[in-house]
């Protein structure tokens, strides 16, 4: 994605029209951020959280998780929030 289309895409995507739900995408730095991760498949209407790298397996609860692709590779989609 070019640097600019970034901004372009941000217009779409106005305060007003933002989804009402806690966003996360990061990597698996501490176990701090499983129950996050956790949550999100509990309650996807409340949460999204997802790991950008694929280092759930350093966590038996959240092993069979799919790492999402870089958060820079799907910005658009990422403004939502």
């Amino acid at each position: 994605m070019e640097y600019f289309s970034c901004f372009r895409k941000a217009k779409e995507w106005p305060w007003e029209k933002k989804h009402n739900k806690a966003f996360f995408r990061g990597s698996r730095t501490s176990a701090e951020r499983d129950p996050l991760v956790l949550l999100s498949r509990a309650e996807p209407d409340l949460v999204d959280a997802q790991y950008t790298k694929n280092q759930a397996y350093k966590s038996e609860k959240v092993r069979n998780v799919t790492p999402s692709k870089s958060a820079f590779s799907r910005l658009g989609s990422l403004l939502r929030y």
